[in-house]
């Protein structure tokens, strides 16, 4: 499986109604599959019989005709055999083809097992948002990975994070200082090694590790997008407006049910994943560099308008960043450093 469809089955995971949506149309998908198969099964048999037939008869021709039953010369018998077995040679290629078709079920268990070591959700029951904004704590996060014997793994943490609603984080550093995985530890799609994750006071546990990643929307880039907004109760008049709003409207389309083109450029496709992260509604936001392919107007836009709107309606905005231009928008600046973190209050800029 490529690294995009990962992605998506990343976004269902932190999604248990997109995954449950995303689960019924796969069963119809299978479905499908087997009806198809059944079909082409029953037509290789009469095909591979009647081929049989015929190259059968072409060798009783052939015989028949060398003994002069029909009084054609020895050599004319064989070559008309000879002709009609090479005619037959069509058939047996459509008969050689049929085996992808009954290897599409193959294929689509082999999607299922992908999808269950990913995690994705099945069908579950349970509110369909988060109805407020919490307070989650972190006390002494961290994650490691795991190392050859002897050495020691690559630590992200400890971390002491207290995130209220209406909080706006930047988080920095190098490339392979650990942002993305503090990201996904944060967001419960890594499970720490040490460490406890509350939410408005109580600790978050294996069974409801699926409840505590429903209060986040997150763009990991780069996204897998989905033809289709799973999971979400969006009229098509909003998903419209908001790709205006993000100049795509003409390069996507939305016709009620499904997006059009998505042959996207990198930049293109984060602004269509943020128009689903908005349309979930999520009380906690999660952007992975959104701005890296953006032109300088979108950027402005992303942090000057966008993020102080989504924390002024009392979300809590965790951005990785490296544009300094902005940093004093944030109340909290996480910063890491291969694998450590430190942690310095902003000005709050957003605030007005």
């Amino acid at each position: 499986m490529g690294t995009a469809f990962a992605a998506g089955l990343v976004q269902l995971k932190l999604d248990h109604r997109a995954g449950a949506e995303f689960e019924r149309e796969l069963d119809h998908l299978f479905d499908a599959i087997d009806s198809r198969q059944a079909r082409a099964q029953a037509i290789g048999h009469q095909i591979s019989f009647r081929a049989m037939c015929v190259v059968l008869s072409g060798v009783g021709v052939a015989i028949f005709a060398s003994e002069g039953g029909i009084g054609l010369p020895a050599q004319m018998g064989y070559e008309l055999a000879a002709l009609i077995q090479l005619s037959i040679s069509p058939v047996f290629q459509v008969v050689r083809a049929l085996p992808p078709l009954r290897n599409a079920n193959a294929a689509a268990d082999n999607l299922m097992t992908e999808i269950e070591r990913f995690g994705v959700p099945p069908t579950a029951s349970g509110p369909n948002r988060p109805a407020t904004s919490p307070r989650v704590r972190c006390e002494r996060l961290e994650y490691i990975y795991p190392a050859a014997p002897g050495a020691s793994g690559f630590a992200v943490g400890p971390l002491d994070l207290d995130l209220e609603p209406g909080t706006l984080v930047f988080v920095t550093g190098g490339n392979g200082s650990g942002k993305t995985t503090l990201m996904k530890l944060l967001t419960g799609l890594y499970a720490p090694h040490r460490g406890t994750i509350r939410v408005d006071g109580r600790p978050v546990t294996p069974a409801g590790r699926q409840a505590y990643r429903d209060h986040f929307t997150t763009i990991f880039g780069p996204p897998f997008l989905f033809d289709r907004p799973y999971g979400l109760d969006a009229s098509p008049d909003d998903i419209v407006a908001l790709l205006d709003r993000f100049g795509i409207t003409d390069m996507v389309g939305f016709d009620g049910e499904r997006f059009g083109a998505l042959d996207l450029s990198s930049g293109q496709a984060m602004r269509l994943a943020m128009v689903v992260a908005l349309l979930e509604e999520r009380p906690i936001c999660v952007f992975d560099e959104w701005t890296a392919n953006q032109d300088p107007q979108m950027t402005r836009y992303y942090y000057e308008v966008l993020l102080p709107e989504l924390v002024e309606a009392g979300r809590t905005v965790i951005a990785v960043s490296h544009d300094d231009r902005f940093f004093h928008l944030a109340d909290l600046h996480v910063r890491l450093d291969r694998g450590r973190v430190e942690i310095a209050r902003g000005p709050g800029g957003h605030r007005r």
